[in-house]
């Protein structure tokens, strides 16, 4: 939780996100508490919920097969109660890429409410690159697709 007090915080927005992403494994939902306001909304590629609870079934279940996880975040922007960083998410996940660690680009964006915590967080990446380009068979043909289009485009 950061305060918002009079323009100054305990602990400025960039650094709550990095630690609540890198310290956040999937068993320690309550971690969630001290991150996201009850009436937090998240959005992502797939997903559109309201409400904390359902955060973390989505969080909880997301997280069953992650080997690992990681966030590098590159850049932020803070204006008032609102923060953007881009990332790069290194993950290994069972059935994906032979549980092999890769990685997967990002922007997220997040509001803080009045008590410093995010009230919401949408999250921005190719959905393709985390998983279809993952799958074996289809991987292989989305690949060959892109570098097909790549190479029509020079």
């Amino acid at each position: 939780m950061i305060s918002q007090g009079n323009g100054t915080s305990d602990l400025k927005m960039k650094e709550a996100i990095i630690s609540a992403f890198n310290e956040f494994t999937g068993k320690n939902l309550a971690r969630l508490d001290r991150f996201y306001a009850r009436d937090i909304h998240f959005i992502d590629p797939v997903h559109d919920l309201k409400g904390l609870d359902r955060l973390k079934i989505y969080y909880e279940s997301m997280y069953k097969n992650v080997k690992s996880i990681h966030f590098d975040f590159h850049e932020f922007v803070e204006e008032g109660n609102k923060c953007t960083g881009s990332w790069t998410m290194r993950l290994a996940v069972l059935g994906l890429q032979g549980g092999d660690p890769f990685d997967v680009e990002g922007i997220s964006a997040f509001h803080f409410n009045s008590q410093g915590l995010v009230s919401y967080h949408r999250d921005y990446f190719d959905l393709g690159s985390l998983v279809y380009e993952r799958i074996p068979v289809q991987g292989m043909i989305i690949r060959k697709i892109k570098n097909l289009l790549r190479s029509s485009s020079e």
